[in-house]
């Protein structure tokens, strides 16, 4: 009898919800690529063009700025191929120094118009913290209950164990990250400045003056 060899299959989702959905045996989250891995995604969409001595500097410091990020890598390397002319990698490279996501499938990828109502507010006031800043998820709770963001009618401990509950689901829809240690989240670099460039549209009935701007003065 012919011995039947095991399958497996594959299968990508951009939220971790999707994985419990259908059940995986085993998940595997992505994380952020090393520099040369990024560099190599990068180049991917045009090896040759990036890798020219006019333009490679610069591409090398427009992957760096994608911070490992596999996601923007891909989209802003798609962006960029075929783009022979240095003042456009110039201007890319400035845009995104200003926490521009210029590239709008960035946005679109990133998946913030799918978080809920409350998902919105909670997600945006994390930018309110410097970049690579570890905030404490129970601190972080009581912001949102200060803020009106989650109802406090019911009792304390259940409202922080909601505010526990929207950074799980932040976390897996890999908008938050593990902080330096247990009980911690930060933001990624890049998902940092889009919260930063969205923060003026929102629609939310509350306004934020985001860090690390240099302002001298409120606007």
């Amino acid at each position: 009898m012919k011995e039947v060899e095991a399958s497996k299959v594959l299968l990508v989702f951009r939220f971790l919800e999707g994985c419990r959905r259908m059940k995986t045996d085993v998940d595997i989250r992505v994380d952020c690529l090393g520099e040369e891995e990024a560099w190599q995604l990068f180049c991917q969409n045009d090896r040759e063009v990036a890798s020219s001595d006019r333009i490679r500097p610069l591409a090398n410091a427009i992957s760096h700025e994608c911070g490992g990020l596999p996601l923007a890598v891909m989209r802003v390397g798609t962006t960029m191929r075929g783009k022979q002319m240095v003042k456009l990698w110039k201007h890319a490279l400035k845009e995104l120094k200003r926490s521009v996501p210029w590239v709008k499938s960035i946005e679109e990828k990133i998946y913030y118009d799918l978080l809920d109502d409350k998902m919105k507010p909670c997600f945006l006031i994390c930018a309110l913290f410097p970049e690579d800043y570890s905030i404490e998820v129970i601190e972080l709770a009581s912001y949102w209950i200060a803020e009106g963001f989650i109802d406090e009618q019911v009792n304390h401990k259940y409202s922080m164990n909601e505010g526990i509950t929207l950074v799980e689901n932040l976390k897996d829809a890999c908008l938050l990250e593990e902080g330096v240690r247990d009980g911690m989240v930060k933001m990624h670099d890049v998902v940092h400045d889009f919260a930063v460039w969205v923060m003026p549209s929102s629609q939310d009935d509350c306004h934020f003056l985001a860090s690390g701007m240099s302002l001298i003065e409120i606007p």
